[in-house]
Order: C-alpha cells, then sequence, then structure tokens
C-alpha cells in the first residue's frame, strides 16, 4: 500500500509537471500566434491608411479641375469680351484723335465734338456757350488722348496674359480625366488590398484558434485517461481520484471558454469588414458624384468611363469556418458534465459547443463611432 502511495505521488507529480509544461506551450503557441495577428492587423491599418491617402489626392485632384473648369468658363466668356472692348476702344481713341487734329474741340469746355454728341450737337453748343472750335498742339493732343491709351493698353495686358493661360487650363482640364481614371482604377486595387489582408488575418486567426482548442482538447484527453485509470484502480485512495478529478475539470472548464471565443471571432471579423465596406464604398460614392459634377460641361463629353471605374466590387470574407469539438471531448463533456455540477449547456437547454455560442461580446466603438474591434 506504501509502495502504491508513493506511485501515486510521484505520478501526481509528473502529471502537475506535464500539466504546468502544456500550460506553459498553449501560452507560447498563443503568444506566436498573436505576434502573427498583430502583424496582420497592422498591415491590415497601413492599407486603410493608403486607399485614403488615395481618396484625399483624388479630392484634392478633383477641386483641382473644377478650379480649371471655373477659370476656363469666365475666360470662354471674357475672351470676346475683351475683343470687343478693344475694338471699340480703338475706334473711339482714332476717332477723339482725328477730331483733335482737325480742331473739333470746344474752347470753353474743353470736349470734342464725340464727346458731345456728334457734329450737330457740337455746333449747338458752340452756340450756347458761346465757345469756338480750337486746335491744340501736339502736346495738348498728346495729353488729351493719353487717358485711351492706358485704357486700351490695360485691356490688350489683360488678353494677352488670359489667352496662353486659357490654353494651358484647358489642356489640363483635358487631362483629368485620364488622372482621375488612373486615381480611382488604383483605390480599387487598393481596397482589394485591404481586403486580402483581412482575409489574411481571418485565415491566421481561424489557424490560431484551431491550435487552442486542439490544445484543450488533446489536454482534456489525457487528463481523462489518468482520471478514469486512477478511478479504475483499487490501489488509489479517494483523495488521489479527487485530485484526478479536479485536474480533468480544470481542463474541462477550458472547453466552452476556448469554443465560444472561436465562435465569436468570426461575427466580431465580419462586423469589422462590414464597416471596412461601408467605409469603402461610401469613399466610392461621394467621388463617383463629384466626377458626375465636372461632366455637366458636355464640352469635355460625358466620361462616363470614369464612373464605371469607380463602380466597387462586391468584398467578401473568405471563409466561414465551423468550430466543433471532437467526439471525445463531446462524450467527456457529456459524461462528466452529467455528475458534476457544472455545466455546458446554454439558457436554452441546446448544448453551446455543438452550435454558435450563448451570446458574443459587442464590438467596442472607436471615437469615430465606428466599431473598434479588439481580436486579442
Amino acid at each position: 500500500m506504501i509502495r502504491m502511495e508513493k506511485q501515486f505521488n510521484e505520478r501526481k507529480c509528473l502529471f502537475v509537471i506535464s500539466f504546468t509544461l502544456l500550460g506553459s506551450v498553449f501560452l507560447f503557441s498563443s503568444s506566436a500566434a498573436a505576434v502573427d495577428l498583430q502583424a496582420d492587423q497592422r498591415s491590415v491599418a497601413n492599407a486603410r491608411s493608403t486607399w485614403q491617402r488615395t481618396v484625399e489626392t483624388i479630392s484634392s485632384r478633383i477641386q483641382t479641375c473644377k478650379n480649371y473648369e471655373a477659370n476656363i468658363k469666365y475666360w470662354e466668356q471674357r475672351i470676346p469680351q475683351l475683343r470687343q472692348e478693344i475694338s471699340s476702344k480703338q475706334s473711339e481713341r482714332d476717332i477723339i484723335y482725328d477730331e483733335l487734329m482737325r480742331g473739333l474741340y470746344c474752347s470753353q469746355c474743353g470736349r470734342s465734338a464725340t464727346q458731345l454728341g456728334g457734329m450737330a450737337k457740337f455746333q449747338d453748343h458752340l452756340h450756347e456757350v458761346k465757345g469756338v472750335q480750337k486746335r491744340l498742339s501736339p502736346q495738348e493732343i498728346a495729353q488729351k488722348i493719353a487717358p485711351y491709351d492706358k485704357e486700351l493698353e490695360a485691356l490688350k495686358r489683360e488678353y494677352g496674359e488670359i489667352e496662353p493661360k486659357y490654353d494651358v487650363q484647358k489642356a489640363a482640364r483635358e487631362a483629368c480625366s485620364g488622372e482621375l481614371w488612373q486615381l480611382g482604377i488604383q483605390l480599387l486595387n487598393e481596397g482589394r488590398s485591404e481586403e486580402w489582408w483581412r482575409n489574411r488575418y481571418w485565415d491566421d486567426t481561424i489557424t490560431d484558434s484551431h491550435e487552442k482548442m486542439n490544445e484543450v482538447e488533446r489536454a482534456v484527453e489525457r487528463a481523462n485517461q489518468d482520471y478514469q485509470s486512477a478511478a479504475n484502480n483499487q490501489f488509489y485512495s479517494q483523495s488521489s481520484v479527487n485530485t484526478y478529478r479536479g485536474m480533468l475539470d480544470s481542463w474541462l472548464q477550458k472547453v466552452t471558454p476556448t469554443l465560444n471565443q472561436a465562435q465569436c471571432q468570426h461575427q466580431l471579423h465580419q462586423s469589422d469588414f462590414n464597416d471596412f465596406v461601408s467605409a469603402f464604398q461610401a469613399a466610392l460614392a461621394r467621388l463617383r458624384t463629384e466626377i458626375q459634377v465636372l461632366n455637366e460641361d458636355p464640352a469635355y463629353g460625358t466620361d462616363s468611363h470614369l464612373v464605371n471605374g469607380f463602380d466597387c466590387p462586391i468584398f467578401m470574407l473568405s471563409s466561414n469556418p465551423v468550430f466543433q469539438l471532437s467526439p471525445s471531448v463531446l462524450a467527456i463533456l457529456k459524461t462528466q458534465g452529467s455528475s458534476t455540477n457544472t455545466s455546458y449547456s446554454s439558457p436554452s437547454g441546446s448544448n453551446s459547443v455543438h452550435g454558435a455560442p450563448t451570446s458574443c461580446p459587442a464590438p467596442s466603438k472607436a471615437p469615430s463611432g465606428r466599431p473598434r474591434i479588439k481580436f486579442r
């Protein structure tokens, strides 16, 4: 009997050591997986930042194109106005100059015939003010004509500055279509990049969850074998059997939380994935609207390929995994659960290990109002 107790104590020590080592391996493997998941999370965040920067670039480019178009529309109206004003001012200047050279100038008020309403009114005016026609010197004529020359110079200078700018900005506006189309394709590719990284993150999370579940299942099976061996051996005392049973229960208590966490991951990932798709499609819709505003001017065509280029394909998670326990662990749960106070059933009476967990935690909210998922 003493020899049996000694063997039991030795075996108990080995079991405790193995239990501790197994727990350490479990934590180490989880920690290693966590490093990979954290790297995936960083890649997801980088992908999000990349396409958001592209959205800002497109928005800025669209505003630049709108500025081009506003200038073009203004100059399209201003250029013919300037041509008319220059021609009119040149004619007025030439007529006044001719009249001054011929002496059609009032000595009393200092105005020419045209400025007084024409030759008929000019003669009446001279009679009314008791003035006479006065011939001016070349210096006086130059002084009188200088304001007309100054106005003509300003109009011609404005015309000379506008015309080359108009040509340059018209060419730049016409190039906007191609630039926006290229940026739109870049944006869609970057959205697909975030989708790829999210699916990789999801696949790695699935692998991590399965590894955790497998570790717990193997530990439960080993602990159950040791418990059954002790319970069926008449040389073991009841306290020794209870010790093995306690170790089995400690592992059984890890089963349901591990499974529930794995099952909740899909809900949390899907929620965050939906948030990404919603934000990305909202950005596309806003950019599509802004591009359509640019297309309202028929002078530059409809650019329908731009709008079509921003159509967003449907994004999806790559898989919808089924997390379930092995038949052997289910049998242990059923057997041990019926003989202890530990319950592995949901409040509705269905066993939670067969399907979805009873409830999953709601995603925490980011300051922006969007869900912020913390998977670990």
